[in-house]
């Protein structure tokens, strides 16, 4: 397998549903917070027991063309990137995934071992016709404890009834300390320009330490690097920051994967910089996921084309398809570092060279894009926008 390719059709797939869930957020703030690795491990999950059309949609809507490439790619990705890295000085972080099975349902022996082998769970029974609402609670709880609290009520109510067949989910929790943090005795309150030319006060972290940034012809693009541990793995923020104050909808529009994947890692280069300022930031997001999803291609299997029968044995194996897919992010930045977490779950019913350059201001002072990825392989945790801080929940 090819895990450079399969990484930049991962940042594809995260930049295309990322477009279409933003330019859709229906939020006053028009905050947006997505974890596309989450949403993208949550349908290969589901692919892992799809056949037909519905695998092919799956597969060309997370831009994997070959089924077992999928799967590869998330038990690697797991293995290598998504795991802890707090007992060698480097970030916390925990995926995990999880599975829930009606009693009714039997598994077929080759899902289960393609489950486990590949995305690390096994299958917890459920009696979700006569205990819908404990089943709920239960794997709400699940996702609570495995984000360390940050992801409550994935699964909203009424979302699992006796009709649930099957629950997939993973939660991703990330907190990383930055490599040069703030100092909070600088922060200070400044104003930000919203998109509609109206202003708020909100606190602003500074620094005059040397910084990793790149002007590009629209936008700017900063790294902000947290602590690095004792392996390979590199974790950074990036901010996106358009050059007009009204810039973002254009940068979004105008931005392709490969561009962005050639930016990011193009920003490697620690320079003297003149004025820095990046507003404190706390977000939460339940992100209305389905609708982004068919948008982009992905429809038989929410419909009762769906073809799912790798999945279970018996007369059921035909009735399966997606009912729902639950997304429910959180981020907050401050001058120490990063805490975030997501949560995804699908119901089913039946690499720096010192050049002199003079000092460039990054003043975040107006709407931009941040992604949280890990550099070495390029796989993109989380991305979203700040469109107005002062709305931090």
């Amino acid at each position: 397998m090819d895990v450079a390719l399969a990484i930049e059709h991962q940042t594809g797939f995260a930049l295309d549903l990322y477009k279409e869930v933003a330019g859709k957020n229906a939020e006053a703030s028009g905050n947006s917070l997505m974890s596309p690795i989450s949403i993208a491990t949550a349908l290969a999950m589901a692919g892992a027991g799809a056949k037909g059309a519905t695998l092919q949609e799956i597969q060309a809507c997370l831009k994997l063309p070959e089924g077992e490439v999928m799967h590869q790619f998330t038990s690697q990705i797991q293995g290598a990137i998504l795991k802890d890295g707090s007992d060698k000085g480097g970030p916390m972080l925990s995926f995990t995934n999880g599975l829930w099975v009606d009693h009714s349902l039997t598994l077929k022996s080759s899902f289960k071992d393609l489950v486990k082998g590949s995305y690390g769970t096994e299958a917890r029974t459920a009696n979700f016709a006569d205990k819908a609402e404990e089943e709920r609670k239960g794997i709400n709880q699940w996702v609570l404890d495995q984000t360390k609290g940050k992801i409550e009520d994935l699964l909203p109510e009424g979302s699992v009834n006796e009709k649930t067949a099957m629950v997939l989910a993973n939660s991703l929790y990330f907190k990383g300390t930055w490599k040069k943090q703030f100092d909070p005795a600088d922060t200070k309150n400044d104003d930000f320009h919203l998109l509609d030319g109206k202003t708020v006060s909100v606190p602003f972290m500074t620094s005059s330490s040397k910084q990793f940034v790149r002007r590009y012809d629209t936008y700017t693009v900063l790294k902000v690097p947290y602590l690095q541990g004792e392996d390979q793995r590199s974790f950074s923020l990036f901010f996106v920051l358009p050059d007009a104050k009204d810039g973002l909808p254009q940068l979004e529009k105008d931005l392709d994967a490969k561009t962005l994947s050639t930016h990011l890692r193009w920003t490697s280069r620690e320079i003297k910089m003149g004025e820095l300022r990046i507003p404190k930031f706390k977000i939460s997001a339940a992100i209305p996921i389905p609708e982004a999803l068919q948008a982009l291609g992905l429809k038989a299997p929410f419909s009762t084309a769906a073809d799912f029968s790798d999945m279970v044995e018996g007369p059921n194996a035909n009735l399966l398809f997606l009912s729902d897919v639950f997304h429910k992010c959180f981020i907050e930045v401050n001058e120490e570092g990063t805490e975030a977490a997501a949560a995804s779950a699908a119901t089913m019913m039946l690499k720096s060279i010192t050049i002199m350059e003079p000092p460039i201001d990054f003043v975040a002072d107006h709407p931009f894009l941040f992604i949280l990825k890990e550099e070495v392989t390029g796989v993109i945790l989380f991305i979203g926008r700040i469109t107005d801080p002062s709305r931090s929940e």
